[in-house]
Formats: C-alpha cells, sequence, structure tokens
C-alpha cells in the first residue's frame, strides 16, 4: 500500500480506504459472496499509475466456534513476477511446439523421399551403384533417427 498508493496500513484502517475507486464496486461484490458463505480466489491485472501489476485476491468468511460468520479474511498477493515467469513458460512451449512441427514435418519429409528413392534403387540392383546406395541409406537413416529424436525430446519437454 505504500508503494502503489503511499498510504500506511494501521490496526482498525477501514479496508475500503485502500481500494481504488475503480475497483471498489467488484471488490464489495466479492465481499458481499464471503459474507454470504463464498470463498473466493481470483487473479486480476490492475493499474497502478504508469505500472501494470498482477494480483491475486482471497476473500473468505471467518467463522466463529458455533459456525456463524462473523467476518471476512481478505488477502491481496502481487504475484507479477509469478505471472512473468508463467508467460515466459507458454513462450518456451510454444517455440518447442513450433520446432516439433518443423522437424516433424518440414524436415522429415524431405527425409522420407530420400528414404522412398534409395529403396527404389535397391530393387534395381545396379551393383556399380551399390556400395552408393548403401551409404546414402545409412545417412538418412541416421538423419531419420536424428530427427525423430528431437521430435520426441521436445515432445516431452512440453508435456511437463
Amino acid at each position: 500500500m505504500r508503494a502503489n498508493h503511499g498510504l500506511e496500513i494501521q490496526i482498525g484502517s477501514p479496508v475500503v480506504d485502500f481500494i481504488g475507486e475503480p475497483y471498489m464496486e467488484h471488490f464489495l461484490s466479492n465481499f458481499t459472496a464471503a459474507l454470504e458463505g463464498k470463498s473466493i480466489m481470483l487473479e486480476q491485472e490492475l493499474s497502478h499509475g504508469d505500472q501494470q501489476i498482477w494480483w491475486q485476491f482471497n476473500y473468505n468468511p471467518a467463522y466463529d466456534n458455533g459456525g456463524n460468520i462473523i467476518g471476512i479474511s481478505y488477502n491481496a498477493t502481487d504475484i507479477t513476477s509469478l505471472k512473468k515467469s508463467q508467460q515466459l513458460t507458454q513462450e518456451r512451449d510454444r517455440a518447442l511446439d513450433h520446432i516439433a512441427l518443423v522437424q516433424s514435418h518440414e524436415i522429415r519429409r524431405p527425409v522420407s523421399s530420400i528414404i522412398g528413392i534409395t529403396e527404389l534403387l535397391k530393387e534395381h540392383t545396379y551393383t556399380k551403384e551399390m556400395e552408393e546406395v548403401h551409404i546414402l541409406e545409412l545417412a538418412v537413416g541416421e538423419l531419420d533417427q536424428t530427427i525423430r529424436k528431437i521430435v520426441n525430446e521436445a515432445s516431452i519437454q512440453i508435456q511437463t
């Protein structure tokens, strides 16, 4: 509150003194729902001057020993760092998805063509070229395995 609003929180300060006017209706709606027994947790990005801050808001009814609601527990936590980390992770996942797509389709397609051509060449037993066909077959097989390994590893990374 001090950093964002220049306000000091003190015992007995009304919580509404710390809620910005644009957010008051939303706050009161959630507060009322908590008074009716509903627990609410939400995340929201709010403007504070020239910066955007992600907040996690928790509204929970507070009960006495008899099960009667006697108040509300309200907590607002700055989760901006967490949200930025999540965004970076999502961007990384999208990049890995793209790599897997390129590897599995755009690169694998010509490799499949080469494999097919080597199979055709092996059917025509040209003894002079058989050694070259065999070398080509080994090289393309190795390339195919490398592509499959990359795609598999990217898929595992995306799933975790």
